[in-house]
């Protein structure tokens, strides 16, 4: 059974100098790739200590013992896995990244998984939600305002006949009334879970509190505005995204919040849920609600942890040497760990046999961030999973834009298959540090168009001596690039092996990144740089059969 925990994030101060219209950002980063071990700046635990709590008296107060469980005056929620475990144990739960200083970067992480080449397929669907459940957000930023979900159900105003019509007409998001009667007030642009409140706002009890900044920037690069000149864009440019708060500012969180929030996810039509945070506790009522989730096709995505270097005292009860975090050892969720620029594991990034895939999550730039000055413009450079796994799920969501029907486990197939082996990882196979490889979204989109598409290898089983059925999908009708892959799919007698070749003067046999061995449908990648220029001649091969599909030019 996979087990996950995580340790995903921390904060340093933020100066901001303005000049003539432009923001600059001055960075205090300690280290290259592992988050910063100081304590202003290292990874921080969601509960801090006991004099650092802020909160009004009219929100929830936390108390915390010198063990791993937490009690808390938990509110009651609209949640039917919590009513079947009344005396459920609270486990700490710790966000899993560090948000630094704000900076302008080159935005290394969409290069590196290709996703300019996945936009030519698909930018996404306004239609997909993406639960992020996190600490708080700063719902007002320029990249982000327009991306959240809002609930109509919760909107407007209301009328005679309505549920919360009292004979005069209100305003739904203010009127005090679960107008949907979901179990939730006024939740019309998610929900505080933590606070038992609609406003899941950033910095609403501390300003200055350690888990202010970590929402937003996980939610940024997921769905950052694109093409608005600021910034960067997020891995999704259209799907909406869901702000469910559990953490309060200074980084406290429960068991109890985080099932309500992912059983609230669920119920109200996220099809995908990134949890950025983790635990070193096994948590049976958060497995019990990850499973609701998957049944009910959402796709839940777990950061891995920060904990490989074991620099944390909550890292020391997690099984070595990777010391992997939960809910990332869950096997209902895609595991993700953190990737470096120059394709190595990042020395934080928590890695396991529970690993699925990792993707860049060190020093990842431009950010949206919250600072206690700035709610609007700040952004920040982040390190951690924390940061890896939104990048993936954010894939995940242009993958359901291609196919809206595939399942939680559709998508762990594609994701995985398509993934790039590093390291000198062998063909379809999985390491402790990797798991199947790193992110490509390019290729994860070409393997949705194919598997869309099977018709086009033919709808029959082959017998032994018949050639293969082959079909080419590509993310351009141009000539090919040097960093374009051309997909190949195949069908074949279902004990046969499909192979490609390419005809330019000489013969260019292709052995590489071949899925579905061993059945009648197979699937190919080639890169452009993989032959030289000229006129591609490509052929596919079934035993001795070859058939011509179709020429390219590079």
């Amino acid at each position: 059974m996979k087990i996950r925990t995580k340790k995903l994030w921390t904060t340093t101060s933020v100066l901001v100098i303005l000049m003539t219209g432009l923001t600059f950002y001055i960075i205090y980063l300690k280290n290259t790739d592992k988050p910063p071990a100081n304590p202003e700046v290292t990874i921080k635990p969601i509960f801090p200590s006991e004099d650092q709590s802020t909160q009004s008296s009219n929100k929830v107060k936390t108390s915390i013992n010198n063990t791993n469980n937490v009690q808390q005056n938990i509110p009651k929620y609209s949640s039917s896995i919590l009513s079947s475990y009344p005396k459920i144990v609270e486990n700490r739960y710790y966000l899993l990244g560090s948000v630094n200083d704000p900076s302008f970067g080159s935005s290394w992480s969409l290069n590196k998984v290709q996703a300019s080449r996945a936009w030519d397929l698909t930018t996404g669907d306004q239609s997909i939600t993406i639960a992020v459940i996190d600490s708080g957000f700063a719902l007002n930023h320029e990249e982000l305002v327009s991306r959240w979900k809002n609930n109509t159900s919760e909107m407007g105003d209301t009328q005679s006949g309505d549920h919360c019509w009292t004979g005069i007409s209100l305003s739904k998001q203010t009127n005090d009334c679960d107008d949907d009667q979901n179990g939730y007030i006024d939740d019309w642009r998610g929900y505080d879970f933590y606070n038992n409140d609609n406003n899941p706002m950033s910095g609403e009890t501390n300003p200055s509190g350690d888990a202010t900044q970590h929402g937003t920037s996980v939610a940024g690069v997921l769905a950052s505005t694109a093409n608005n000149l600021k910034g960067s864009a997020g891995i999704d440019q259209q799907a909406k995204i869901m702000p469910l708060q559990i953490f309060s500012d200074d980084g406290e969180a429960t068991s109890s919040s985080l099932i309500a929030a992912i059983e609230y996810a669920t119920d109200n039509g996220a099809k995908i849920i990134n949890l950025s945070l983790g635990t070193d506790s096994f948590d049976q009522p958060l497995l019990d609600v990850i499973r609701y989730a998957k049944n009910n096709g959402t796709t839940v995505f777990a950061a891995s942890g920060n904990c490989a270097l074991n620099d944390d005292s909550y890292c020391n009860n997690l099984p070595g040497p990777g010391r992997m975090t939960y809910p990332a050892l869950f096997s209902e969720t895609i595991s993700v760990g953190s990737s470096s620029s120059n394709d190595t594991r990042s020395n934080f990034s928590s890695h396991g046999p529970e690993l699925d895939i990792v993707a860049p999550g060190s020093l990842i730039s431009p950010l949206p961030t919250f600072t206690s000055g700035n709610q609007i413009s700040a952004y920040a450079t982040a390190s951690g999973t924390s940061f890896a796994s939104p990048l993936v799920a954010g894939t995940a969501s242009l993958l359901l834009s291609q196919n809206p029907n595939l399942s939680p486990d559709e998508i762990h197939t594609i994701l995985t298959m398509s993934a790039d082996k590093l390291n000198s990882m062998a063909h379809n196979i999985r390491t402790d540090e990797y798991g199947y490889g790193r992110l490509n979204a390019h290729k994860a989109t070409l393997l949705t168009s194919a598997k869309n598409e099977t018709n086009l290898l033919g709808t029959r089983s082959l017998s032994p001596r018949e050639p293969a059925i082959g079909n080419i999908w590509r993310s351009s009708s141009a000539s090919i690039g040097n960093d374009e892959y051309i997909l190949i799919g195949c069908r074949v007698f279902i004990s046969d092996t499909c192979s490609a070749t390419i005809e330019n003067g000489t013969i260019y046999r292709f052995s590489q990144q071949q899925y579905g061995k061993n059945g009648e449908l197979q699937y190919i990648f080639v890169r452009g740089d993989g032959a030289p220029s000229g006129t591609w001649n490509i052929n596919i091969h079934n035993r001795n059969f070859a058939t011509h599909l179709t020429n390219l030019t590079k």
